[in-house]
């Protein structure tokens, strides 16, 4: 079924980039439900919980803050419209995984792990790695299990999304008058008429100065800023590092015939479990692992698939476990080390709560709590309300409100901890704290008086343009053209879109442009030149339409899967947090 999958190159570029994005298209894993769980929303029969809804925002919040300039308002991080647009990805997901599941799409794991060794990424001189090919994970918080388990998930996306694009296609004489219609050429003479070289005419009085300060204080005022001390708790939990021995189901064998060969091999090893890695060498289908007789090295807990995973924490050091089946197969493991955590056997849950509670019961200093948790304060440079101007891992909406509420400001208490990002919480105490404030008239004069001007000479440029156009489609007046020259759609010109949205039938024809960082443009049409595209051309063209066309076929798809499977809202409990 997925044999189309393997002649697609585009494959491998998509697992590289499952390695360096940490949360794909099914990048979720799916929370434990239960009693008391709150609930965004449900698809079909399967509830997204607000846990997965926090997390999907933050990781988006986290990879979005990361281009933003700095002094980006971070607000926009948490905005109702990011919100929406997460919530309605989480739900997108949902519904293609229910639908793939109802048409019981699989993937050989044969063809996956051909693929895998053939990524350039995990070879060294050409060939497969599995050192460098742990590594590469490692560095992206991965473990083989975890990457493979979501490029299955992912493939059959890919091949779901990639059934419906090919299904699409675009009619040749859509092609041909898009072909036209991009390759056409118009030659044109223009007139410009900059804002600069009006500046001299526009005169103001102060008493238009103080008019606009006084109703733009909004652009003058200065939001209130704080340097902070804060404590960062972070997440470094137990790890675990086992070695198994794994055989394949997903090949089309017998399950059964594989479950008697993995007990026969259970039974091998438990005589002999200090040939627990030569025994895998020799038997294991894991090729992350075989190499090294299994080992799989240290995880937290989570990294691993479920069943994987309950399996090698409920284990003692040492031990053999019994048979574990997973969706790759049937495993053997045994446990070959513990790495306690930072906290001990604490869950991390518990260790959070005791970071809250001391940060509010020993309100009036962070040393406290540092020394309890053997944290080091760090310094903020100003932050605001709104942002953490480039302070980093402070960026975040909930700490900003944090630390400008009230009993922090006044008090002069430490602030709440928050919860920033999966595992890391912060608390902070004010160092430093400026309000509001309005900067002086006579400070921003001179700005005002350079604005105001500016957009004067600008309106009077549109104005005094719009009269010469007028003039010069009604055959009145004489304005100095340029020489002419050819343009097309794919110039970068300023006015290009207007040129070519120009009524053309009959020429000379006129359009004018206003230019802000010019002024105002005329443009005088005098020659049409039909398109004439290559063929070559055209075929890319078909290509980019028909692309484009199986896009919007994706998307109709999509909507229409809430029809097999209703979507539920729960909009109380999408607000935002306090």
């Amino acid at each position: 079924m997925f044999d189309a999958v393997r002649n697609h190159k585009r494959i491998v570029q998509f697992f590289l980039l499952l390695i360096t994005v940490p949360f794909a298209i099914w990048g979720l894993e799916a929370y434990q439900r239960g009693d008391g769980i709150v609930k965004v929303a449900r698809v079909g029969k399967v509830d997204i919980t607000q846990a997965e809804f926090q997390e999907s925002l933050r990781t988006q919040q986290e990879t979005l803050r990361a281009q933003l300039p700095p002094g980006a308002d971070a607000a926009l991080l948490n905005s109702p419209a990011m919100r929406e647009n997460t919530l309605n990805g989480l739900i997108r997901q949902q519904l293609l995984t229910q639908e793939i599941a109802r048409q019981r799409l699989k993937v050989d794991i044969g063809l996956l792990r051909e693929m895998i060794v053939q990524i350039p990424d995990f070879q060294e001189n050409g060939v497969f790695s599995d050192q460098r090919y742990r590594e590469k994970l490692a560095q992206n918080g991965m473990t083989p299990e975890t990457f493979e388990s979501r490029a299955l998930k992912d493939i059959q996306f890919q091949f779901l999304a990639g059934s419906l694009s090919a299904s699409a296609f675009t009619p040749k004489t859509v092609t041909e008058r898009v072909a036209t219609l991009l390759s056409e050429q118009r030659e044109v003479q223009s007139f410009n008429l900059p804002w600069q070289n009006l500046k001299a005419e526009i005169k103001l009085a102060p008493a238009d100065l103080k008019a606009y300060y006084d109703s733009h204080q909004a652009r003058f005022s200065v939001p209130e800023q704080a340097r902070v001390e804060y404590l960062v708790l972070e997440n470094d939990p137990e790890q675990r590092r086992a070695s198994h021995i794994l055989l394949l189901t997903n090949n089309g064998e017998d399950k059964a015939k594989v479950k008697a060969e993995a007990e026969k091999l259970l039974e091998e090893v438990k005589k002999n479990p200090a040939q627990f890695a030569e025994i895998a060498k020799k038997n294991s289908q894991d090729p992350g692992s075989t190499a090294n007789g299994g080992d799989l090295g240290f995880f937290p807990s989570g990294a691993m698939v479920k069943p994987f995973n309950d399996a090698v924490f409920a284990m003692k050091e040492g031990e053999i476990s019994s048979i574990v089946e997973t969706d790759f197969g049937y495993h053997i493991i045994h446990l070959t080390g513990i790495k306690s955590g930072r906290y001990g056997d604490k869950d991390f849950a518990q260790v959070e709560e005791e970071f809250s509670d001391s940060a509010y019961n020993n309100s009036d200093s962070l040393k406290t709590t540092a020394e309890a948790f053997k944290l080091t304060p760090q310094q903020s440079g100003w932050i605001t309300k709104t942002s953490a101007m480039g302070n980093g891992m402070l960026d975040n909406p909930a700490f900003l409100a944090a630390v400008f509420d009230d009993d922090v400001v006044k008090e002069n208490h430490n602030s709440k901890a928050v919860e920033i990002a999966p595992g890391v919480m912060v608390t902070a105490r004010i160092l430093e704290h400026k309000a509001a404030s309005l900067r002086p008239f006579a400070e921003v004069k001179a700005a005002i008086e350079t604005q105001l001007t500016e957009e004067k000479a600008m309106a009077l440029a549109i104005q005094r343009g719009e009269t010469l156009l007028t003039n010069a489609q009604t055959g009145k007046g004489s304005i100095a053209w340029s020489k002419a020259e050819t343009v097309s759609r794919s110039m970068p010109h300023p006015a290009i879109g207007a040129i070519f949205k120009a009524k053309a039938q009959k020429l000379p024809a006129y359009v004018g442009v206003p230019l802000p960082e010019a002024g105002y443009a005329l443009y005088k049409i005098v020659k049409v030149t039909p398109g004439a595209a290559p063929e070559e051309e055209k075929k890319a063209l078909a290509g980019q339409l028909t692309a484009f066309a199986g896009r919007l076929q994706l998307a109709a798809y999509v909507d229409a899967l809430r029809q097999r499977y209703p979507v539920a809202l729960n909009a109380d409990a999408l607000k935002e947090e306090k």
